[in-house]
């Protein structure tokens, strides 16, 4: 579906990309406590060791990426180190604000849906900087029933006005920023009907 979404349907050129997914060890689909350990910002200082133990390891995930993963694909594809994009959910999403926080410069854009950054009382925020390069795309999305409480471990998430809000933030920081609200979606899915969207804004950024 990918490489033919790359497909510029006038011009009919083509897109290159390499698509690389870091998953896990194990028979689950989803480790969802690794998950959790890698993707998040680093815990204040005062923060028990039972939540050491349990999330803060975003800056090593970052390390492993850059060293290790980079690496690897360094030595088996050509990789234009200049025009990379990131794309999270949830807590993955959270991962890449802290990676546009903190190095902004690492990718050129994030596509990021349904951001977790009710986590640790927007932790993630204490990182949100004054200004960032130009250059950068970012893309925020939520599901339209992400809005809605229906769950009590949900209402205070507020994960589509949160989302809103950053993008107004970002905007007024001079970001090329945009939001996109997927009707009939919720958190589960999202992501699914984000990757369309992400795919072809993409080809467009790519085949400027």
């Amino acid at each position: 579906m990918a490489q033919s979404l790359l497909i510029n349907p006038i011009t009919k050129s083509h897109a290159a990309c390499l698509i690389v997914g870091i998953g896990y060890t194990g028979g689950t689909i989803r480790d969802l406590s690794q998950r959790a350990l890698d993707y998040t910002p680093p815990l204040p200082d005062n923060a028990p060791e039972s939540e050491r133990k349990q999330y803060g390891q975003a800056d090593r995930f970052s390390h492993f990426i850059d060293d290790e993963l980079s690496a690897l694909l360094d030595g088996k594809y050509r990789i234009d180190t200049q025009n990379q994009a990131v794309f999270g959910h949830s807590f993955g999403a959270l991962y890449g604000l802290y990676s546009l926080f903190t190095r902004p410069e690492r990718f050129r854009h994030y596509l990021l849906v349904s951001p977790s950054i009710w986590w640790q009382d927007r932790r993630v925020l204490d990182w949100l900087p004054g200004t960032l390069p130009q250059g950068i795309g970012i893309r925020l999305g939520a599901g339209e029933h992400e809005g809605r409480n229906n769950r009590p471990d949900q209402t205070s998430r507020g994960m589509v006005a949160q989302a809103k809000i950053l993008a107004g933030t970002l905007h007024h920081l001079g970001a090329d920023v945009r939001f996109t609200l997927y009707p009939n979606a919720n958190h589960g899915n999202a992501p699914f009907y984000a990757l369309t969207d992400c795919i072809e804004y993409l080809r467009n950024a790519w085949q400027r």
